[in-house]
């Protein structure tokens, strides 16, 4: 059933959507960079970058009913499209299903763009502008010919795809267990302590195997020996 009604509204330089569940809206919305599930509110969550803002711009124009967008975030949106770069290729990364992929606009630089679609296994997503392929090898050979080749100039990785790309360059023994670079994990990982949020609400306090002082006077507190969690960072147990 398509989606009847969305609002959208601006808040800390996020979109953030309300609508009833629509499975077909739902997976757009993953392939979104960044884009996050507030399990809290029940609301969908997209960072307000350039590309981001492409986008999200084209999938409230192509929903079949009237979505109610905030004066402000429509503003923002426009702001942001007018400034993006289609000369060039940014590569970032998306989990739409239990795997990553790297995602990137259509409308970049058609020699690059060709090249990653020419993988069987991409994906296009019209409604939203992107395209999406298996972060695996062969998109490791792709990218790496792109940025050594003559369109290298025209062709940038995100944080999260930099990331992404060194843990799958990694021996496989080294990079078990990791998922992929660019999880909300791989960013605590780089702190001692972190604070998260799973997809029912719950709060749950990560530690990193380095955080031995931390966990010291987690013992000496009286507090029971975390789990060990993804990535060598330690979970609490549940009560």
């Amino acid at each position: 059933m398509p989606v009847r009604f969305l609002t959208a509204s601006l808040r800390h330089d996020e979109a953030v959507l309300r609508f009833p569940y629509d499975d077909d809206l739902r997976l757009l919305l993953r392939a979104i960079p960044g884009r996050r599930w507030d399990p809290v509110e029940r609301t969908w969550c997209v960072p307000l970058g350039d590309e981001q803002a492409e986008a999200l711009a084209l999938l409230l124009d192509g929903l079949p009913c009237e979505p109610d967008i905030e004066e402000q975030l429509a503003r923002v949106i426009s702001r942001r499209r007018a400034r993006r770069r289609r000369q060039e290729l940014l590569l970032d990364v998306v989990r739409p299903d239990s795997e990553w992929w790297l995602s990137f606009a259509t409308d970049a630089a058609p020699e690059p763009v060709a090249a990653l679609l020419a993988n069987p296994e991409a994906r296009e997503l019209e409604r939203i502008g992107r395209a999406q392929v298996p972060l695996d090898d062969r998109a490791l050979q792709i990218v790496a010919s792109l940025r050594s080749g003559p369109h290298k100039g025209a062709v940038r990785l995100s944080a999260a795809a930099e990331r992404a790309l060194s843990e799958r360059e990694r021996p496989a023994a080294g990079a078990a267990g990791t998922g992929a670079a660019g999880s909300e994990a791989d960013a605590a990982g780089r702190y001692d302590v972190a604070f998260r949020r799973d997809r029912r609400g719950e709060h749950w306090i990560l530690i990193s195997r380095a955080a031995r002082a931390a966990r010291a006077c987690a013992r000496r507190a009286g507090r029971a020996a975390p789990a060990r969690g993804p990535r060598g960072l330690r979970r609490p147990r549940r009560p």
